[in-house]
């Protein structure tokens, strides 16, 4: 397993956070200095270090040092708790339309069950209310898991 690229893949799509107990322990096993994985690399006659500094959680910090340039970039951090990322923000708000939707879709479908509309065909209206009730729970799950983080 290459370790740079495991925790780039943390980084870049689990907002750095380990998705296993399992992937924790083995990282947490690959530092080498401290608590951070370091890696160097050449292009072009520069030596360039990449520090992944890590904690129980995931991945901090992901620092490029440039030995010509003898500067220090911080390549990405992980967000502050309590702050959520703009990316989570933007699918909480695509969840909570999608609940409103299938709300408003079940209310009118209750209110024409109430106006007989579904006379004789119960079994259509219960099958599809079953079927957006379901939708409903999933949707609601997923969002309370967006918000917990």
């Amino acid at each position: 397993m290459n370790t740079e690229l495991s925790l780039n893949g943390l980084v870049k799509n689990n907002n750095g956070m380990f998705k296993s107990e399992s992937q924790k322990d083995f990282l947490l096993g690959q530092r080498n200095f401290g608590d951070s994985f370091i890696t160097s690399k050449t292009v072009h006659g520069n030596t360039v270090k990449i520090i992944y500094s890590l904690d129980d959680k995931g991945v901090v910090k992901v620092e490029k040092h440039s030995d010509k340039k003898g500067t220090v970039k911080v390549e990405w951090e992980r967000p502050v708790e309590g702050k959520i990322p703009v990316q989570q923000q933007k699918l909480i708000k695509q969840y909570q339309r999608r609940i409103n939707a299938v709300k408003k879709s079940l209310t009118s479908r209750n209110e024409a069950y109430a106006r007989g509309e579904y006379e004789g065909d119960e079994d259509l209206y219960n099958n599809v209310t079953d079927i957006d009730l379901d939708l409903l729970e999933g949707l609601r799950h997923k969002l309370k898991e967006l918000t917990e983080c």
